[in-house]
């Protein structure tokens, strides 16, 4: 038994020998080929900030274009991301909630799966060991906040009742309800931590962490809505109930009668209690070049609370609105010029520049 280990280790050391040496010639071979052929080339970083910020300098900040074949940016940030814990070895826990944002009386469901991780093979010489979690599954939660502290613990199920969509499906569903006494003042949120712990029957531990934003914010959309053009920009107007005075930023993507997004609008104002109206401003120039014609519609919208980090969010309607019938021709071609963004353009290309004239210097044969 023992010639036996030993035969298979040193096999091992004489295919890792044998690959090493193979591996070091072909390096030779290839540091040999690039004397001969030169240095490689090296991507223009700088060259191609600048770029990017000349064409973003073309549209204000407050409007910007939707690059062709992009998902709707605003809808794109409310959507939850799966976070896994890093592992060495074996199985993962992975977890993450329906949505980022709740107010009060709105259930919280959080989600959770058992992962197999990728194989380690940096060393080939260690031997795989198994982390392979065995049922029954238990899964608790519990939620805790900076503001708050501990607000609670709760279960999680894969048996197709209580929010969980399919059983036996190996995803695993808790829900929790957020508690009106902890709820944030109006006008603000606060970030709750949700930790999930799984174990099995044989005692083996998996751990995992996603978060919800726990928001309260003091303004919302009536559903009214209206548009006019203005020196060849779109403006649609919303109509905002104010419960508490303070800063809001209204958002907005406009969409094609396609229900491809165009072009983003965004406005922040300090208003007064009361029913108030807000302005999206669709910089003309970004629909000309999208070639926007025919009736258009307000794909998405939210409203947030931004008085504190983090903002209290509201929720995206969407396809709430829609214009008349435009031509292309109706919007402005006229680049905005940002001079901010022209002035960083300008350092980056003598930073590019540099660049070059010190290849040149380089490569330059004496």
């Amino acid at each position: 038994m023992t010639l036996f280990k030993t035969s298979i280790v040193a096999a091992l050391f004489v295919g890792f020998s044998v690959a090493v040496g193979s591996l070091s010639a072909a390096a030779q071979s290839d540091r040999d080929k690039a004397q001969k052929i030169g240095p490689p080339s090296v991507p223009d970083l700088a060259a191609h900030a600048a770029r990017s910020y000349q064409d973003r300098a073309r549209f204000p900040a407050w409007s910007q274009p939707v690059a062709k074949g992009q998902p709707d940016p605003l809808m794109a940030q409310r959507i939850p991301t799966r976070q896994t814990l890093p592992r060495e070895y074996g199985d993962g826990l992975t977890v993450w909630p329906s949505g980022i944002r709740y107010e009060r009386g709105e259930p919280v469901y959080i989600y959770a799966q058992v992962t197999r991780a990728a194989a380690n093979d940096e060393d080939l010489l260690v031997l795989p060991r198994d982390g392979t979690m065995t049922g029954p599954m238990t899964i608790v939660g519990q939620v805790t906040g900076p503001v708050s502290g501990p607000l609670g613990a709760f279960k999680f199920s894969d048996n197709g009742t209580n929010g969980d969509e399919k059983a036996g499906d190996g995803i695993y569903t808790g829900r929790f309800d957020l508690p009106a006494d902890r709820e944030p003042m109006i006008g603000y949120a606060e970030n709750l931590a949700v930790i999930i712990t799984a174990s099995d029957g044989r005692g083996d531990r998996l751990k995992g962490i996603t978060g919800v934003l726990y928001s309260h914010p003091a303004a919302d959309l009536t559903g009214k809505y209206e548009h006019h053009m203005v020196d060849g920009d779109l403006v649609i107007r919303a109509e905002i109930s104010v419960e508490a005075k303070g800063r809001f930023h209204l958002s907005g993507i406009l969409h094609n009668a396609q229900g491809e997004p165009l072009a983003s609008s965004q406005n922040a104002l300090y208003l007064e209690p009361g029913t108030r109206w807000m302005d999206l401003t669709f910089y003309g120039l970004a629909l000309r070049e999208a070639g926007a014609k025919g009736p258009l519609t307000l794909g998405s919208v939210t409203v947030t609370s931004a008085n504190a980090i983090p903002n209290a969010l509201g929720p995206v309607y969407e396809n709430v609105y829609k214009t008349e019938s435009y031509k292309t021709s109706a919007f402005h071609d006229r680049e905005f010029y940002r001079a901010d963004l022209i002035e960083q353009s300008r350092r980056l290309d003598a930073l590019s520049r540099e660049r070059e004239k010190a290849l040149e210097m380089r490569h330059k044969p004496n």
